[in-house]
This record gives structure tokens, sequence and C-alpha cells, in this order.
């Protein structure tokens, strides 16, 4: 990453019209963040040239509170997060939002908290959060226990019908909600002249957004 925001930002000043105003770095969804904060705020060259405005981190109020009692690294993400974007609040109650926002508040009582309805949110809002002061000491990031997570890709060399591989999917996800933490993909279905995008997680299966058509895309690779 340090690399990249150097090379980012030299590029920059060597244009006549600034390329970008701000940079926004994800992480996987298994990352402790410190190791990034460290880059960010202790490395002096990238200091003095970029301003860390804030840490932004989702949590399923389905599954959040599972995923914070499995992983450790979740626990990280809440304790170092300015602001949490809470995600699927429109399927739970009012109990399970309740149980969510005590266990959040623990680990960061002073973090904003956000609710996205229906996959909504404010994206200005996200944007505008005020700056934070942060603090690193001089040791090392902790080491967390290795989570053990792997990813596999499946590549279909001929279009596949949404309606054949819906129900495999949601198989998938009823069979190993332990082992599943996240599924996503693209896929070209016949009765499409586009492309569809598919994401599911351990909470549910979301119906495919279909994507824009690109010239780029043809139909017999997918």
């Amino acid at each position: 990453m340090a690399p990249v925001l150097k090379n980012l930002r030299m590029d920059r000043e060597s244009k006549p019209d600034k390329l970008f105003d701000r940079v926004i770095i994800e992480t996987s969804g298994v990352a402790n963040p410190e190791p990034v904060l460290n880059v960010l705020l202790k490395q002096n060259w990238i200091s003095k040239r970029y301003n860390l405005q804030s840490t932004i981190t989702t949590i399923s109020a389905l599954s959040g509170l599972d995923t914070l009692a499995r992983f450790p690294e979740a626990q990280a993400q809440i304790a170092w997060a300015d602001a949490i974007l809470i995600t699927y609040t429109d399927l739970v109650d009012a109990g399970q939002s309740d149980t969510l926002s005590q266990r959040l508040a623990e680990l960061s009582p002073t973090a904003q908290r956000l609710q996205a309805i229906n996959g909504k949110v404010d994206t200005a809002h996200l944007l505008a959060l005020p700056k934070k002061f942060r603090y690193l000491d001089d040791k090392p990031p902790a080491e967390l226990p290795d989570h053990g997570f792997n990813s596999v890709s499946l590549h279909f060399e001929q279009p596949m019908p949404w309606l054949k591989l819906e129900p495999v999917l949601r198989d998938i996800i009823v069979k190993y909600k332990d082992r599943l933490l996240r599924l996503k993909g693209v896929i070209f279905d016949p009765a499409f002249d586009h492309p569809l995008l598919i994401q599911a997680s351990v909470d549910a299966l979301h119906p495919p957004t279909h994507l824009p058509a690109r010239a780029s895309d043809k139909l017999d690779i997918c």
C-alpha cells in the first residue's frame, strides 16, 4: 500500500491538474486495520502528504454478534472505527438491534453509528465525517490469530442461467453457513444481453444486480 500511495502522490504533483482529491482504502473483510493505520500515520513521507479522515467499519445487523464472537479481526475493526455502518437493519427486530448496539458500545463507545436501510446509505455524510485524532504507540501491531480463510474461484466456460444457479448457491449457503464468509461473482445469463452481479454472505443470497453491458463483454465467456 505504501508504494502505491507514494506513486499516486508523486504523479499528482507532477500534473498541472489534480488527478484526485481523496483516496478511499478498502481492506479485505478479515483485515486487522491497525497495520494499515500504521502506514498512514507513522510513515513520515506519507503522513506529511495525506491526512487520515476517518475509519469506517460495516457490520451486519443479522450476523454481527456471531461475527464478533468468532473473529478477533472483527473486534479490531470495530475498536478502531470512527464510524460504524450497520447493514441489514431492515431485516432484524428491535431486540436484535439493541443487543448488537450494546456490544458495539462496549468495543467502540465513541464511534458514530449509522444505519443502512435496504442497502441505502448517505454517502455524502460518510465522506464528510469529521477528522479524528489518532494515536498509535511505538509497539508493533498485535498479531491476531491466523484466521485460516482462503478463497475459491470458479470459472464457467458457458453462460449460466440464474434460475439454475440460484438453488445451487442457496444450498451451499445452508450447508456451509459456519464456513462461508462471502460469495460474489459475475455471470452471463443467456436470457440477458448484459452481465449479472451475484452476491451472498452468511446472511442471505441477494437478488442479482443487472450491470450495464460493455463492448468488451462476450456472451460465450463468463
